[in-house]
Order: structure tokens, then sequence, then C-alpha cells
């Protein structure tokens, strides 16, 4: 047809447009270049006279510039003779070429969302916004390539979206998921369903401090006490299920409970496509004194679960704590671990590949939680009464693979006391 571009605005019965809107106009920025202005198909005449125009698609809408001055190009001289040309003839291929690239990159996008994403990523050229001279602008294929909207990591139970993905780990866990090699090339979508591959390590932030020797499964439970004839009972009355029964006999204490987190594994929890929906750990535990000498074990299988959206589908570990220890008058010596995953895994569903009708591929993996440098704490103490009013107390500490992991710290505490 003399004038094709009329096509790209053009509506059929319905009000729908002829060719769906795939129709590209393509122009260039220089002055022989037809503008992009509007053919209205449908004007507005008053007595003869046109007033304006009903349609409701305009040509500036679909209308892109590319660059059509001197370019190079093949001639008729021979098969490697070129020649320089200028014209919208030779912008056009550079937006069909575009459009190659695109499918070549992505196959699942459909016609529609290519046209959409030229359209939508071209630099504005000429007044702000779409103007009747360049249109949307002139074509960008960087841009084009780049992600566009809100990019979001897929699972097979749902997507979460990539800036909203985070998790912080405690030191029960150590390092174990400081550096997950599923996580070093994780598949993201953009708003046109288009893969891209992220660290989502970078995601994961350890918690700096460390538990202390003291520490045990109580220490996350939130319950209330109640000691009756040797019995302890601990309850916490906002979660049933949290609770605790301890039992001293001699010299040794024991304890067995329930500890039911949500969105949190003993200190470790995340959100987005890192999120957890929760753990539930059976823990017992000893904790025997006699003559000066003190040991304490205690010990737990937790069950993770993922949330919605999540790439972590479920885990489980087998966490546990120990110290032994022995004081006199005026010396204190402990020696122990604090809590840590002696064994345990996550397990991760992570998107890995896009099909060509737009459906996702996932490949499970398991992550060893397996504690490589476990926290072993040294302590020594010396407290003397000088005289009766002064107390003078040392503490030296020394942490190896301090928080569980791969680094070793030093302390040492001095202070007097005065009673007046």
């Amino acid at each position: 047809p003399a004038q094709p571009g009329n096509f790209a605005t053009d509506v059929d019965t319905n009000g729908d447009l002829s060719l769906s809107g795939l129709m590209l106009i393509v122009g260039a920025p220089d002055g022989y270049s037809n503008k992009a202005g509007h053919v209205c198909h449908d004007p507005i005449l008053t007595n003869g006279t046109f007033t304006g125009c009903n349609d409701t698609y305009l040509t500036k809408n679909y209308y892109i510039v590319a660059p059509g001055s001197d370019i190079t190009t093949t001639d008729a001289g021979g098969e490697w003779s070129t020649e320089t040309k200028s014209g919208t003839s030779f912008s056009a291929p550079h937006v069909t070429g575009a459009l190659a690239i695109l499918k070549q990159a992505w196959p699942q996008l459909s016609s529609k969302q290519l046209v959409d994403l030229v359209l939508s990523t071209a630099t504005d050229l000429g007044d702000e916004g779409v103007d009747d001279v360049y249109g949307v602008g002139m074509l960008n294929l960087d841009n084009a390539t780049n992600p566009q909207g809100v990019s979001e990591v897929s699972s097979s139970n749902g997507s979460s979206n990539l800036s909203s993905t985070s998790m912080t780990t405690s030191s029960v866990v150590g390092d174990s998921l400081s550096s997950v090699s599923a996580f070093d090339s994780t598949m993201v979508v953009d708003s046109y369903n288009r893969d891209y591959y992220v660290n989502l390590n970078q995601a994961v932030s350890p918690i700096d401090s460390a538990l202390t020797l003291n520490h045990n499964f109580m220490s996350f439970s939130g319950t209330e006490q109640v000691n009756i004839d040797g019995y302890t009972i601990a309850i916490n009355d906002r979660n049933l299920e949290n609770f605790a029964l301890g039992y001293t006999h001699g010299s040794c204490g024991y304890v067995l409970g329930n500890l039911q987190e949500s969105n949190t594994f003993l200190g470790t929890s995340g959100s987005g496509a890192l999120s957890l929906g929760g753990s539930n750990t059976q823990h017992i535990g000893i904790d025997c004194k006699k003559d000066g000498i003190t040991v304490r074990y205690n010990i737990g299988y937790s069950n993770i679960t993922g949330s919605e959206g999540s790439i972590i589908t479920n885990g489980k570990a087998m966490v546990d704590t120990w110290m032994l220890g022995y004081s006199t008058k005026h010396w204190q010596f402990e020696f122990g671990q604090p809590l840590a995953v002696r064994d345990g895994d996550l397990n991760l569903n992570v998107a890995s590949s896009v099909n060509t009708d737009g459906s996702h591929n996932y490949t499970d993996y398991k992550v060893d939680m397996d504690i490589d440098n476990r926290h072993t704490v040294s302590k020594i103490g010396y407290t003397n009464n000088f005289t009766d009013n002064v107390n003078f107390r040392v503490n030296v500490e020394y942490n190896n693979n301090y928080a569980n992991t791969d680094s070793d710290s030093w302390s040492i505490a001095t202070g007097v006391e005065y009673d007046f």
C-alpha cells in the first residue's frame, strides 16, 4: 500500500486495532524523515471543516526512530562491496535486527512483548514523552536487554520480589549459608518473564555476635517458668506448643521440651525468596553440678519449613551445646561449645531456565548446614577478696572459630569491687 503506516492505528468493527498493535513505524531522527504525527481515521468535520479526531489510537505511539544517516551497507558492485546510504530504509533494519536479537535471547517472548519492549525502552527525544516528531524516541537495544519492571525469584510454590529478598543468619548455622553454590547463579525474571542470573549469596548476612555457653534452646522459647517441688514447668502463653518440663534429682537437672518458632530457626530468619515458614525443635538437656565440677549438655532435632514464594522448601538439623566446668574458691574454668548445627540440610527448589512457552524449569538442591569451624570457648577466671570490702576479679576468654566461623578472638576483663 502507498501509506502502510496507516495500518498501525487502523481499527476493526469492534474498535480494536486491526494488527493488534504489532506494527511499528520506523523513521530517522534527521530532517528527511517523515514525522510521527497522526493519520486520522475518524475525523470530526464541522460544516465540512476538520475540527478534531475520534481515533482512540495515535500513530505517534507506534512510531520509533533509529539511525538512518551515513549507514554502511552492501551494494551491487561485488561480494564484498559496500556503500554509504541514508534514509529511513536503513533505519527500519536497525529495529528489525533489534527484535531478532531479543527473540533469539529470549525465545519465550511473544510478538506483543517484543513490540512493547522496543517501544517502552526507547530513549526519549524532543519534547518530553511521546511527541509528534520522534514518537516514542530513539531505539535503545542496550536498555531493551536490561531487566524491566520488578525482578522476581521464581520457585515452584510462587515467586518473590528480588529487592525484598534477604537472610540474616545466626551463629547457630555459622558460615554454612554464607557461600552456597546454588545461590551463585540464581535465576530471576523481569516483568517480561525474561531470565537473568544473580548471586543470591550477596543477600545473606551473618549476625556479628555469637551465643555463649549459657545459651540453650530455652533461650529462644520466651517461656515463663514455674518451680514446684523439684519440677519445672515452662510455658509460652502465646504459643502452647512452646513448652518445657524440667526435673531435678540429686545434683543433676533434666529438661525435655518443644520449641516452635515462626519465620525463624534459632535466630536465622529471611524474607522474600529466602523466607522461612518456621521451625519445630524437640530438645533434651542435662545439667549436673557436684564438688565444683559442672557438666552440661543440650541437644535438639529441628524440622525447618519454607514459606510461600520461598526457594527454601524444608530442612532438618541436629543442634547441640556442651560445657565442662570446674571451680574452686578463687578459680573458675570453663570449656565448651555454644549452640551449633552438628548435622543438617536445607532443601531448595530453584528455577533454572525458561521454556519457549514461558513456563519455568526447577532444580532441587540440598545445602549442607554442618559446621566446619565449630566455635569452642575456653575461659579462666580468678576472684579474690583482698580485704573484707575489696574484691578483685579477672577473666580471660579465648574463642576459637568465633560464632562458628573461621575467626578467633581473645578477651580479658578485670574489675575491682569495693563495698562501702
